[in-house]
């Protein structure tokens, strides 16, 4: 894999025996291009936005309506275009070891990140989140979480069965439910 940064665009490729993988960044929107090498012949495929896989390991999610997660994913970023993460949306992605939610996400759905088998080992939260629902975490953590004062409320069970290295929680929540933890 090469990696070359130029100003506003950033641009990966890697070989493989059968096809060329480029991946390319402009301004945060991400283009991927796929060349077969057949003998006698090549071909191309693009695709833009809707949830790319940048450098084979990060997993750019764009919201409902995109590409499925894959069930092997390894790194998460949520596009900043992301209010919202639904239900089940990350759900027992079990190889699962970093989160990246970008600024622009104010709420964390129900289930979303659960049952990963405490594989998350990196979480980045925005100043910008206000709600984590009901058993957003459960199950899947394995790093210390550091919330902001921003937060609203957290939800039953959110984090419930994680193991934590350092937890700090807001002065100024408003709903801290019996069984955050």
């Amino acid at each position: 894999m090469t990696s070359v940064n130029a100003g506003l665009c950033t641009s990966n490729r890697s070989r493989n025996d059968d096809h060329i993988v480029v991946y390319e960044s402009l301004c945060g929107v991400f283009f991927g291009f796929r060349f077969e090498l057949r003998p006698g012949s090549a071909r191309y495929l693009m695709w833009e936005a809707s949830n790319a896989i940048v450098n084979n390991e990060v997993f750019v999610y764009m919201g409902e309506g995109g590409i499925a997660v894959p069930q092997d994913v390894l790194c998460v970023r949520v596009d900043p275009s992301v209010t919202s993460i639904p239900v089940d949306a990350f759900d027992q992605r079990k190889k699962l070891a970093e989160v990246e939610l970008c600024e622009g996400l104010v709420e964390i759905g129900v289930d979303s990140f659960a049952d990963c088998d405490h594989s998350i080992r990196k979480l980045i939260i925005p100043d910008s989140l206000r709600r984590i629902r009901n058993q957003a975490f459960t199950g899947s953590l394995l790093c210390p979480i550091r919330l902001h004062n921003g937060i609203e409320s957290i939800g039953d069970g959110a984090f419930a069965s994680c193991i934590f290295t350092n937890f700090r929680v807001p002065l100024f929540i408003t709903v801290i439910p019996d069984r955050m933890l």
